[in-house]
């Protein structure tokens, strides 16, 4: 069981864009700003006059030198990426070494299943050999109710095994729809 994830994971999305944006960084050089205030913006900064004053201006960003800042951050993408890349690889064997436990342990609940059914069927014959046997007043009524008592023991034994088959089942499905859910 080899699978292959179809769809880019969120994180992997997340990964690439922050790659184009690292590749395609043209930031605007020129920027303006204006700010309002309310205060005391005059010389005597104790007088107790208050004003509204206005301020502008202009910002000039100029790279003079890059340092190799482009090429440091598309390391940091690239390893970012081998990260999301190798965690949906560990994922997938996950899954699968827990499937092919899962797959094995019901093989074997199914061959502990048909030994229950055999020994179910086996009780059920010495049930009734013991009926006969109580009817014909050839045996004490303890023996047949032991009889009864083990058949009964086999057959919850069987519902067991039944049911831990269905949560056994219920738990590959659930594996595989989460596995499909992240695909």
């Amino acid at each position: 069981m080899y699978w292959e994830a179809a769809s880019i994971s969120p994180a992997a999305k997340a990964s690439l864009r922050k790659g184009d944006e690292v590749l395609s960084f043209n930031g605007s050089p020129v920027a303006g700003f204006a700010e309002l205030h309310y205060g005391k913006p005059g010389i005597d900064f104790f007088a107790n006059e208050w004003s509204a004053y206005f301020q502008g201006g202009i910002s000039l960003d100029w790279k003079l030198f890059n340092w190799n800042k482009r090429k440091y951050e598309t390391e940091i993408v690239r390893f970012a990426a081998e990260k999301v890349k190798n965690g949906q690889q560990d994922f997938i064997k996950e899954n699968e070494k827990l499937l092919s436990q899962l797959y094995e342990t019901r093989e074997t609940y199914k061959r502990k299943l048909a030994t229950v059914k055999e020994l179910v069927d086996i009780a059920g014959q010495d049930i009734a050999l013991k009926a006969r046997l109580l009817e014909e007043q050839q045996l004490a009524n303890i023996d047949y109710l032991g009889a009864l008592t083990q058949g009964e023991r086999y057959t919850s034994m069987q519902n067991t095994i039944l049911m831990q088959l269905e949560l056994l089942q219920v738990n590959i499905d659930q594996i595989i729809g989460r596995f499909a859910e992240d695909r």
